[in-house]
């Protein structure tokens, strides 16, 4: 789910201030929007009126903000700054001088950095600072830029085959073939599931349902390093699942038998969940920890008779576009978050046959999806 990038730092003597500060950033018609990999190219413009700064120091900071309420009541706050780089703009024995100063710098974001989120307490942002300055940071929207409607990847149909051994003895199986015609989403869609069922035991099943649910897993910081930056070695320590049950009556019905055996032998379950409404879009929860990771899965749930306890979860992994509201918006992104842009979460693309990835909230354009 924002990161704060210190841009600029300025040190001098404990005398001096600057008064006016400004930037300008090159081949950048939305001014202070960057993408993570990208090369932060521009020209620092400030006023100095007191003639005796001998340092200039640019520096490239991230850093992470969460408060965490227990059941007591009570808050725990964390700070992490998990990337820094500086750069020397200025630096002699001869004072600055008074007067207007323009440094031009050149700076690469990690390209793993985390994108920029904000939501209560609970921060992740990005921003050019000088000390000494009474208006003393700009900050800036480190956003991925993803196209829901053009990038194939996620227009391509997705599936996925269960298999469960029934019984005391386990040797009837049940089977769910779970296809998706494709694995994005934006806000409101709705996404139609198709999962054909057969029980080839004899035994009854008690509950079908089919539902959109979301993982979040906190993930914890050893030496001051996170995920995604450097060789953190994390873990992940709790779980909260969110879910979204489809409004479709047959996606939760109990089915009933189909034969005379008392069993459901063959039925196709055809499900349309809706990804989120306009205002409701799932958030990120940071918590006591700066970081998580996001995962959204279409899942059916089968239980079998209770005597058996048998129960089988089947599920496809899916990417959910969300529109930011007010709650989840801040100030300084308005002017990029137009109508063809929309706050989503992103997979990195990592995903491997042990692990299904990581989901980070970002800004992302939708075009002609919405």
């Amino acid at each position: 789910m924002w990161r704060y990038l210190h841009l600029l730092y300025l040190v001098g003597l404990a005398s001096s201030e600057i008064y006016r500060l400004d930037f300008s950033f090159d081949g950048k018609p939305n001014g202070n929007v960057f993408q993570p990999g990208e090369t932060v190219k521009g020209t620092a413009h400030f006023y100095n009126d007191k003639p005796d700064i001998t340092n200039v120091q640019l520096k490239l900071i991230g850093d992470a903000r969460a408060v965490d309420i227990d059941d007591k009541k009570i808050k725990d706050r964390v700070y992490i700054k998990y990337f820094e780089e500086e750069k020397t703009l200025y630096s002699d024995k001869k004072p600055l001088g008074e007067g207007t100063h323009d440094f031009k710098f050149s700076l690469k974001l990690p390209k793993h950095i985390p994108t920029s989120y904000e939501y209560g307490n609970n921060a992740i942002r990005h921003y050019l600072q000088i000390s000494g300055v009474k208006i003393n940071r700009i900050q800036c929207l480190v956003v991925a830029d993803v196209d829901l409607s053009n990038d194939g990847s996620y227009e391509k149909p997705a599936s996925v085959e269960c298999k469960l051994k029934v019984g005391l003895i386990k040797k009837s199986d049940f089977n769910i073939k779970m296809s998706l015609p494709k694995t994005g989403y934006v806000l409101g869609e709705p996404i139609r599931l198709n999962a054909p069922l057969e029980n080839h035991s004899s035994y009854k099943i008690d509950k079908v349902f089919g539902e959109l649910a979301i993982y979040t897993n906190f993930l914890t910081v050893r030496n001051g390093r996170v995920f995604g930056v450097g060789d953190a070695p994390l873990k992940p320590t709790d779980a909260n699942v969110k879910v979204h049950t489809s409004d479709n009556a047959q996606a939760a019905r109990l089915f009933e038998p189909s034969s005379d055996e008392g069993k459901l032998e063959k039925q196709t379950l055809h499900l349309e969940i809706m990804s989120s409404k306009a205002g409701d879009a799932p958030t990120m929860k940071l918590g006591i920890v700066p970081f998580a990771y996001i995962e959204w899965y279409v899942r059916v749930y089968v239980k079998f008779d209770s005597f058996l306890q048998d129960k089988l979860m089947c599920r496809i992994p899916v990417t959910i576009g969300t529109i930011p509201t007010k709650s989840v918006s801040f100030k300084h992104a308005d002017s990029y978050a137009l109508p063809n842009y929309g706050r989503g979460l992103l997979d990195d693309g990592e995903a491997t046959k042990w692990h299904g990835g990581h989901v980070y909230p970002v800004y992302a354009q939708f075009g002609k999806s919405q």
